[in-house]
Formats: C-alpha cells, structure tokens, sequence
C-alpha cells in the first residue's frame, strides 16, 4: 500500500499572535486617544533621536520609515533561504506553464498529475514560506510604535509643512482623501527603502554562495 503523503503543517499560535497583533494595530490606528498615548511614550525616545525639534520633517519622516523597514529587511533576510526560495519559484513556474499546456489540450491526466505535484511542492516548501511570517509579529509591533509616534508628533509640531513643486506650504496634518499629508509622505519616501535594502542583501548572499561554491 503506497504511504499518504505527509499533512501540510498546521497554524499554531503564530496565528493567534497575529490576530491579536492586527486588532491592536486598528485599535491604535482607528483610536485616536490610544494612537496618541503610545505617540506619547515613544516619543521619550524617538524625540531626542529624530525630532531634530521639528526642523527637519522630511529627514525625521524618513527615518522614522528607515528604522523599522531596515530592521524588519534584516530580519526576514535573515529568516529567509534564498536559494531555496528561488527553487520554488523556478519549480512554481514551470508547473504554471505545464497546466497551462494541459488545459489548452484539456488533457484531464496531465492536469491531475500536475496538481498532485503542485500540493506535493506547496507541503515541501511551507517551512520556507512559513519562516517569513515570523518576523511578522516584531514588524507589526515596529511599524504600530513609529506610526503613533509620527501621528502625535506631527499634531505637536507647530506649522508643520512641507515644500513641494506644485505648492509652498503643504500642511502635513491635512489630508488628501482618506489619507493625512504625512502618511502619504511617509509612503513615497520609505516605499525604495525595503526593496533596494532586500535586494543588495540578497546580492551579497548570492554572490557569497557563488563564491564558496567555486573555492569547492
């Protein structure tokens, strides 16, 4: 009798930190009382190190976004086998292009085959997409503090604007649509952060791996 394969691993409490993880986050992103508490006290340590006394907004916005990207794009490099990660996509892809070919000649064998193959690759490669999620947490609990931190000191900050092309002052309390000024700042400025850091990381790792692979 052929052994059944091996059940895909189950959700622990990873999962229930991550709820609770996220119901904080809106409590503290949708609460404005509680958003500027936690501000409050991250501000004893933050201020002193990034306020620049409110002179430099655009620098303390960015570093403000620079800190926790940085530290999280350590982190899940850290966690993350490269090499392993690019063999599932390599594998992820050739299977997509097979399954396309089998169901443009409905070959209803081939197709079975293939996803017989595809949930055996899924349960091969879960530990690897599995170790990502656990930087998760710290992630969330980083970008929570920095955000409630921006939020109160922007609203503590007198005149706090900004130059931009099309307008002198830009008043970065005020909104655009849904969003206030300074969030949308804080996207576009941190946005290259995470993707250039992750991607020179994941150079050196390669090239380091070439390299010890040719002295063997």
């Amino acid at each position: 009798m052929a052994q059944s394969a091996p059940a895909a691993p189950r959700p622990g409490s990873n999962q229930l930190l991550m709820m609770f993880m996220f119901i904080a986050m809106m409590f503290i992103l949708f609460i404005p009382e509680a958003r500027m508490g936690l501000g409050f006290v991250m501000g004893v340590v933050l201020q002193p190190l990034i306020g620049f006394d409110g002179r430099f907004l655009v620098v303390t916005i960015f570093l403000a976004g620079a800190i926790p990207l940085t530290i999280s794009t350590l982190l899940r490099h850290r966690m993350t086998n490269w090499v392993t990660q690019g063999r599932m996509a390599a594998t992820n892809k050739a299977l997509g292009k097979e399954m396309r070919e089998a169901v443009a000649k409905r070959n209803q064998v081939k197709m079975k085959k293939l996803q017989e193959v595809r949930a055996e690759v899924m349960r091969e490669f879960m530990p690897v997409q599995m170790a990502q999620f656990r930087t998760l947490p710290i992630t969330m609990i980083l970008f929570i503090a920095i955000f409630a931190w921006l939020s109160f000191f922007i609203a503590s900050t007198p005149f706090a604007a900004v130059s931009v092309p099309w307008e002198a002052n830009v008043s970065l309390g005020g909104g655009v649509g849904f969003f206030a000024s300074w969030v949308l700042l804080y996207i576009v400025i941190t946005m290259p952060i995470s993707l250039v850091l992750s991607r020179v990381l994941k150079f050196i790792s390669f090239r380091r791996k070439l390299v010890a692979l040719g002295e063997g």
